[in-house]
């Protein structure tokens, strides 16, 4: 069944943030790494007041696979602050990969399909799809720490499409070392 109709400040269905370092240090003893999963899932109709009007993660990583996520909302629509990540908002190294998925109809001033904020992640076989926005995927302050490659998302076999906006934007991109690529697409449609 689609989770549908919650209404938060952040994450409108699901959020993600990184677990206490005593809890994460007492798991790694004997298992493997916690990574957070959505599987199979459809998220619609949810909002948040400021960020990720379905799904936030926050310093915490996640697999997003094969999931529907449609007619969500991230901001108030009154005016006060601009909403960011209509679908999907990420921030502070968070880490998400997306496989699989359909992010389409959603709403946000910044980020109409998802918004990531000093985040890690990579997209593929994805369609994002009639999200309105100033971009469909937007990077903000896309940050370079000297790792993951040079670039924050890889976009791969992936379609950006009739987004009502732009398809991809980043901004405030800072360099600690050498060249940054924030995003680097690859076998991928990008249009208006």
């Amino acid at each position: 069944d689609p989770v549908t109709g919650k209404d938060r400040l952040e994450g409108g269905a699901v959020r993600f943030t990184q677990l206490p370092r005593d809890v994460r240090e007492r798991w790694a003893r004997g298992h493997e790494k916690l990574t957070n999963l959505l599987k199979d899932c459809t998220l619609e109709d949810n909002s948040a007041s400021h960020r990720g009007g379905a799904v936030t993660l926050q310093d915490a990583e996640a697999w997003i696979v094969n999931c529907t996520l449609r007619g969500n909302r991230a901001g108030s629509g009154e005016g006060e602050g601009e909403g960011e990540g209509g679908a999907l908002y990420a921030e502070e190294k968070g880490h998400v990969r997306l496989f699989l998925c359909r992010l389409y109809a959603n709403e946000a001033s910044r980020g109409g399909a998802a918004a990531f904020r000093r985040a890690f992640g990579w997209m593929r076989n994805t369609l994002v799809y009639a999200n309105r926005g100033q971009y469909a995927l937007e990077w903000l302050e896309a940050e370079y720490d000297g790792d993951r490659n040079g670039h924050r998302m890889l976009i791969n076999y992936t379609t950006v499409s009739d987004n009502h906006g732009g398809g991809i934007g980043w901004f405030g991109t800072i360099a600690r070392e050498g060249l940054v690529t924030p995003v680097c697409i690859r076998q991928s449609i990008v249009a208006f």
